[in-house]
Order: C-alpha cells, then structure tokens, then sequence
C-alpha cells in the first residue's frame, strides 16, 4: 500500500524513492533516481482508490490517455512528463517529472510576504507563456496556484518559472472527463477552492479564460499578500489593497477576477500584451527619471546682434588683450574655491560627522568565547549533524541597525536608500525601528563605512555567532533576535561537515550567504534552521546587526 512507500522503496524495478518532497490531495511526490540512468526524477503517485482500478479498466484508460497528452507539453516553462505507469504493488498511477532545483511561489510569498510589481509581472508574463503552449494544444490547467509553480533563481538574479501538475488538466478534446474531476467539485481540496473560476465552482464549461482568472488571482495575491474572496464578491481592488500601483494594472487584474468569463482578457497572450505595455511604460518613466537626476539642462544663451552687420563683426585687438589679462585672475579664483571647499569637508567631517556619530553607534555586548554544539541530529537536513564549534569573544551590537542609524549612512555616504523610504530619507515613525529590505552587499557597506569613521573594526555575526547567542539568549542582554526578522551573517552557505547532502548547482555556482532568524512559515527551529541567499537578496523581514571581534 501507499503507507509501505519507504526510503529505498523501488518502483517498478526503475525508480528508487529517495526523499518525500510534497504532498497534496491528489497525491505523493518523491525525488527518486532512474536505476539505469542514475538521474534524479520527480515522481507523483496518484491518490486513487485501488479497489476500483483495474489494468482494463476506463478509469486506467483515460489516465493513460491523459497522461499520454499531457507529455507531449514542451515549454521550457513547464515540468515536462518523462514517464507515467501503472505501480504494480499497489496498481495506483503514478508520472514521472522532471525534478527542479528551485522553490515553489508559496514558500517564496511565505518568505517575502509581497513582491515588487516588475517582478511579479515578471513571473505572470512566463507563465501566461507556459499557459498558452498547453491552450494550444487543448489543455487547460484548471488547479493554478503558488504551490504548483516553481521558481528558480539565476545568474544576476534573474527567475525562470515552471509550471507542475496539469494532472487534473481538462482536455478539451477529450471524450472522457477529468480522471480526477471529481477530487475538485467534490470538495476533496479544499486550498484549490480559493483560486478557482466561478464557472468551475458551479460545473460549467471551462476554456482558457477560467485559467486567466487564477492567473490574475494569483497576481493579486504577490502584490497583496491576500486572496481576493471574489467568489461572495465586493473583493477591495488591487490599488486599494497597495497604493502607489499603477493605474493600468489594477484595472486588468479587476478584469481578469470578473465572474464572467466574457469581461476578462479571452486568452493569456491578450494578458501578457496588456502586461508587457504596463512594464515597459514603466521602464521608460524610469529611464526618463534617471535621465533628469544625470543631466544638468541649462538654457542657451541668446546673443543679440547689432542691427549693422557690419559693426557687430568687430573685434578689436583691445577686446583681446582685455580677455587675456582676466585668465589668470579666474584661475587662481577657482584654485582658491578648491582649497576652500576641501578645507570646509575637513572640518565637517572633523566636528559634525563625528558629533553624529556618538548619537548613533551601536550599543555592544561582550559575549565571552565558549564551545558548543551548533546544528542537529534531528531537525533539518541541512542543520545536520551537530559539531562542536569554540568561539572567541567577541562584541555584539544590543540591537538590530535602525532605520534611524542606517540613515546616516545613506546621507554621509550618499549611498542609494531602501525602496520603502520616502526619499532619502525614512518615515518619522520607523526611525527607531530596525532597517529591513537591505541585501548582503548593503549590510557589509555599513560595516565598511562604520569601520573607516570610527577606526573601529566592525562586521556581521558569523553564522555560529548566531546560533550560539540564539541558544543562549535568556542569559545575554541581546534584543531583537530569533524573534520577529531575519539577520544577515558574514558567513558564506556550505554544509556542515559530516554531512551526506549534495549541494544543488545554483548554491555551489552562486556566492550564497546564510541569514538567520525565526519564521513560522520556514522551517520548525529558529535556533538552528539555515536561510541562504544571494548577496543582492532582499526582503521585507531581513535586517542586520553589527559584531566586533573582542581581544
């Protein structure tokens, strides 16, 4: 049965199940390894009733039939089908995916709480691409939400979308209903429910709009962090839920969730267009922007001629002695100004940037050098195994950097401010609150710029800083940690050693740096749970505090 499916657990004498790594109301998803190919797969076995299935049956037909269809999708947005079969100890179908590194947009919103408008018209504008090669071909996805599309990160940033599970796929062609229609109009899934078309709740036709629906709830939801309950209708509309969107945006994603099918955009190309124009109108407002801050436009001079033409041709050898002789004199001005102003940053920085600084450094912590256990045998794999790390002493800031301290930096160093600020400068009420939204490359800038106006030597935590104050932190007098954000550490992802995991390529090809910090939604132990990301990662929730190695 099901329950047997262990690790080790070969599938009919091809696939041996290495790792349980999803699970759903329509069924079980295993990494496992191709016996002869030696590759990793993704395998999902299907939640049927065995009792009904028969090799001859027409429920096994239309699976293969279905299956059959949907492995003939190419994209390079969408999970391709590699096998499908028919498990021989259990008799439950089963098809084999292609396997990604990469995480799913639920877990990615979980982290991020919202994205930014490019990047989540970013990530429809692939998906609309992946949508429209299955509508081509008579396949409607009809299960579109967060969890069945996988982002993976790139070089420089860049995010490639795959679209999974067309397993409950209505093909429109197809003499047969759904193999698992009823899962969904029975009520079986009951998180499916919240991104379905109206026409699917009340078991009407369903065409590429009803995909276009989920397309646009799932858009809403990046940008809000909320599904819209449109199904009992008077859902708030997408400007109002995040002021400062643009216009045109919120207007189609209020089509897009109209309960008729005929008001919404009739296909995902037609979505993608609208969406393409909206993003390109703000690149261009954003090229227009920098043009203006880089360019000083100054008005040209108009020279009045004498009416005589003649007269106004004149230049005497007066006028030229009289222009040589001021030459020197404007050159020793300007030299003058130079030595002016370099003398005034002097003094400026002698008496009022060191005044401000004693209104914001940090207040440290002595933490005294101790051995621990850091990581564990028990909780996530990547926290495995624990090891014995000794610590020197070292100093801690109390608190995490303020948006009020973190501000002076910006303003003395003219370095470019969070998104979130108004300006340059942050809002009265989040001054003494601490700065999130800042990358691993904005982080050590502060430490940089903190070291050379003091002369002191500050940096991040390392990541065994972290975990050793977070263990003891009833003990120590450390605010702000393991509570409500994430930290950035100075320490680059690797695995523990002893450990038996194999590093996906987008880690071992990328400089990822570890964050820490406690997250209901990610993982079970604030103490010894590993985040990582790029150094140019941001996000809502991250911030960081300064450490200083001790004598």
């Amino acid at each position: 049965m099901e329950s047997d499916l262990s690790i080790g657990t070969v599938i009919n004498e091809k696939y041996r199940i290495e790792a349980l790594i999803g699970e759903g109301g329509m069924g079980k998803v295993f990494r496992v390894s191709h016996l002869e190919l030696n590759k990793t797969f993704a395998l999902k076995l299907m939640k049927f009733d065995s009792s009904n299935i028969g090799s001859g049956s027409a429920r096994v037909s239309r699976f293969r039939r279905e299956a059959s269809t949907l492995a003939r999708l190419s994209h390079p947005n969408i999970v391709s089908i590699i096998d499908y079969g028919i498990m021989k100890t259990t008799q439950l179908p089963f098809i084999v995916m292609e396997y990604i590194e990469g995480v799913t947009l639920r877990k990615m919103l979980n982290l991020k709480g919202t994205l930014g408008e490019s990047q989540a018209i970013n990530i429809i504008n692939q998906l609309c691409l992946a949508l429209h090669q299955a509508h081509e071909v008579g396949v409607i996805h009809r299960d579109l939400k967060p969890e069945n599309i996988i982002i993976q990160e790139l070089a420089e940033n860049y995010l490639s979308v795959r679209v999974v599970d067309f397993g409950i796929a209505k093909l429109l062609n197809s003499e047969f209903p759904s193999i698992e229609e009823e899962i969904i109009t029975t009520g079986n899934a009951p998180g499916t429910l919240r991104y379905i078309a109206p026409e699917q709740f009340f078991k009407l036709g369903v065409d590429a709009r009803t995909d276009v629906f989920s397309i646009c709830l799932i858009l809403y939801e990046m940008l809000t962090g909320e599904v819209p309950p449109v199904m009992i209708g008077g859902f708030k509309p997408l400007k109002e839920m995040r002021p400062g969107v643009t216009p045109e945006l919120s207007d189609v994603v209020e089509r897009g969730l109209s309960q008729s099918p005929n008001e919404r955009p009739q296909s995902v190309l037609a979505l993608k267009k609208v969406l393409d124009e909206i993003n390109q109108a703000g690149l261009d407002k954003n090229l227009k922007e920098t043009k203006k801050q880089n360019f000083l436009v100054t008005k040209p001079k108009t020279v009045k001629t004498n009416e005589n033409n003649s007269t106004s041709k004149i230049f005497t050898e007066t006028n030229k002695i009289e222009q040589k002789s001021k030459i020197p004199w404007v050159i020793a001005l300007v030299f003058l100004l130079l030595i002016g102003a370099f003398t005034g940053v002097k003094i400026y920085q002698k008496f009022y940037i060191e005044k401000q600084l004693t209104l914001v450094l940090p207040e440290l912590v002595t933490i005294k050098g101790e051995t621990f256990f850091m990581g564990s045998d028990n909780k996530d794999e990547y926290s495995r195994p624990a090891h014995k790390v000794t610590l020197k002493t070292f100093l801690v800031s109390k608190n995490l950097i303020t948006n009020r301290q973190y501000a002076e930096f910006v303003r003395l160093s003219n370095y470019p401010p969070p998104s979130f600020w108004a300006g340059n400068e942050p809002q009265q009420s989040i001054l003494n609150k601490p700065i999130t939204q800042v990358s691993w490359n904005d982080a050590t800038a502060f430490c940089s710029w903190l070291s050379k106006q003091t002369g002191k030597k500050y940096r991040l935590l390392s990541e065994a800083e972290w975990e050793y104050i977070a263990a003891n932190k009833s003990n120590l007098n450390i605010n702000e940690l393991a509570e409500e954000y994430f930290e950035w550490t100075s320490s680059e992802f690797t695995l523990y050693e002893g450990s038996k995991l194999k590093l996906p390529d987008s880690i071992m090809q990328n400089n990822t740096f570890v964050f820490r910090g406690k997250d209901e939604k990610v993982g079970n132990d604030p103490i010894t749970d590993r985040l990582w990301q790029l150094k140019n990662y941001t996000e809502p929730k991250l911030s960081f505090r300064l450490a200083m190695s001790g004598e």
